[in-house]
């Protein structure tokens, strides 16, 4: 099963639940990858995608 196949089936909300994170009012969370003082990790529920302002600038 590739990538995109995992995508379709498995909302963005479903995978955080599973890892219990849980974002903010805003749909901001401290992204698990690296160590955050505020949160860098935006989803994205209706369009399924997320961005790290973090990462994004690595």
């Amino acid at each position: 099963m590739g990538i995109s196949a995992i995508k379709a089936q498995l909302s963005i909300q479903t995978v955080l639940n599973h890892y219990n994170l849980s974002p903010d009012r805003n749909d901001r969370l401290n992204c698990p990858w690296h160590n955050d003082k505020t949160p860098s990790l935006q989803i994205y529920p209706k369009t399924n995608t997320w961005t790290s302002t973090v990462l994004r600038s690595l």
